[in-house]
């Protein structure tokens, strides 16, 4: 679809990933308003021609930028992203919660025409059925997880009581420049000081990666989901391919020159022991493929953080 002049809102959209869609939906001609409180997201990551509202997804005057931008589309990205902080405070990520349920009311006052959750695949817990289907059962594992899925579960309710039209994407974990937190990010930082990060656990534990600029198709495609149909409110997007973080680890390792020799720490409650998410869905119905492998998106994630200052 055409995005030319149309007006687009995402929340989070100062982040790692929000930055990235909005430079994309810039790019192909949408006015994008930005609501991020900038917790974890960096005024230097904003597009110079994104509006930004510098407030929490909590905050009463949302209402206001609702009633100012009058956005037809809504990409929902604000959230807490640390699962160990959910675990260690679980309370934590009911802000999450309250703050996408006050963008979800305001997208239906204001009858936006599609509302994009960005969800996770960690709802799904461990499961020995992998790659995971969307049908596969739900056994979250940390707040951070439950909170996911508790989002969805209003959507679906918002969606076939009040007519929300809606599509969720069930991100595996992304990677790639901007990505200024999380464990790849530790280990691109710490070896590249000639440090060693450490593990929670053997390092067997495994993930699914998918490169950020897969991630941003997987938004764009999402705006070509037939929101008539029910059975098209859900996807995954990964790449169907499980790296232990050993491996992930010895690979960054090895683009950097280092000797992999990470110091484990003993598990941290609440962390999945592996997935991986089936695309077959999002192929099908929108054409999406990931088309970077781990080892393009991790040297060109390398390369993004040799430009970071010292």
């Amino acid at each position: 679809m055409s995005l030319a002049r149309t007006k687009i809102l995402v929340t989070g959209g100062a982040g790692f990933i929000g930055s990235h869609l909005v430079d994309r939906l810039i790019g192909s001609g949408a006015s994008v308003a930005v609501v991020d409180n900038l917790s974890t997201g960096s005024r230097g990551n904003l597009h110079p021609s994104a509006t930004f509202y510098g407030i929490d997804t909590n905050d009463p005057s949302l209402s206001e930028v609702f009633e100012r931008e009058r956005p037809s589309i809504v990409f929902s990205l604000a959230a807490n992203t640390d699962v160990p902080k959910s675990v260690a405070d679980p309370l934590f990520d009911f802000r999450t919660l309250a703050g996408t349920l006050a963008v979800i009311e305001q997208a239906r006052q204001h009858r936006v025409e599609r509302f994009v959750f960005a969800s996770s695949g960690f709802i799904y817990g461990n499961t020995a059925s992998r790659p995971i289907g969307e049908d596969e059962p739900f056994r979250p594992i940390s707040p951070y997880a439950i909170t996911k899925r508790a989002i969805e579960h209003y959507l679906e309710f918002y969606g076939d009581v009040y007519g929300l039209p809606f599509v969720v994407l069930r991100f595996a974990t992304v990677y790639g420049p901007r990505q200024v937190k999380g464990a790849m990010f530790d280990y691109i930082d710490k070896l590249s000081r000639g440090l060693q990060a450490e593990f929670y656990g053997s390092g067997a534990k495994t993930r699914d990666y998918v490169y950020i600029e897969d991630a941003v198709d997987a938004f764009e495609r999402s705006l070509e989901v037939p929101l008539a149909d029910a059975r098209f409110r859900f996807f995954n997007f990964g790449t169907s391919v499980e790296t232990s973080l050993m491996d992930l680890y010895t690979r960054i390792a090895g683009i950097l020159g280092r000797l992999p020799e990470p110091v484990c720490m003993p598990p941290r409650p609440g962390e999945l022991n592996g997935y991986s998410l089936d695309f077959r869905r999002a192929q099908a119905v929108l054409g999406w493929t990931p088309r970077h492998d781990l080892e393009s998106g991790l040297r060109k994630t390398i390369r993004w953080h040799r430009t970071l200052a010292p």
